[in-house]
């Protein structure tokens, strides 16, 4: 897949004081400063060899997008297996601050993918991309 802004078709907001979401422009909102924990989840299939994905974070805090510096990430991708990429880290963001995220892969042969669990009724997902923020 190629580089594009992480824009789900749909968003399940968690109970967050403080941090909104526009699902239209893809960004988030820090209503206050503070340290927050991060996680980003992507659930992703190469098939063919060779294939990395990689993330960056951009933010805006009045001036105009800038990339995020030390927020890339990549992960080399084995051909035919799911795999879950996590990113757990700490971030600061500052009041009023908005950040979004880019995903891509260096080839056309990978894909981000939502899978159910077997034999769970009601259907369980597990997310092409979950982002998750906590504290603040």
């Amino acid at each position: 897949f190629s580089q594009s802004r992480y824009k789900p078709a749909s968003y399940i907001p968690a109970t967050a004081v403080g941090i909104t979401y526009d699902p239209a422009s893809g960004e988030f909102t820090f209503e206050y400063e503070g340290v927050y924990s991060l996680a980003i989840t992507l659930n992703i299939t190469a098939s063919s060899a060779n294939q990395y994905v990689y993330l960056y974070a951009q933010k805006n805090v009045g001036a105009g997008w800038v990339n995020t510096a030390n927020s890339g990430k990549s992960y080399e991708l084995k051909n035919g297996v799911t795999v879950q990429f996590t990113t757990p880290q700490s971030v600061y963001r500052a009041a009023g601050e908005k950040t979004r995220y880019y995903i891509y892969s260096n080839g056309t042969t990978s894909s981000l993918v939502t899978n159910t669990l077997p034999g769970v009724s009601p259907t369980v997902y597990v997310p092409a991309i979950r982002i998750q923020y906590a504290g603040g």
